[in-house]
């Protein structure tokens, strides 16, 4: 059993210095970026993804095509 200040701590009302808790179905804030305005921080490195990934593709790509071009030469 615990003492009772720390039961009382474990009550489900918030603490005064505890972060409310968030609203349901509330967003948490967007990060903000010097230069590039108020951008999602996950909407940029999943763009970032998309682009190193389609730069791997095409070279890939090229180098099946050369590797063909060599195998027929």
């Amino acid at each position: 059993m615990l003492p009772p200040t720390q039961a009382a701590t474990r009550s489900s009302l918030p603490q005064p210095g505890c972060p409310l808790p968030r609203r349901l179905g509330e967003q948490p804030k967007k990060a903000t970026h010097p230069g590039l305005g108020n951008v999602d921080e996950g909407m940029r490195r999943r763009e970032l993804r998309k682009e190193e990934h389609k730069r791997q593709e095409q070279g890939s790509r090229v180098a099946k095509e050369r590797g063909v071009r060599e195998w027929w030469s």
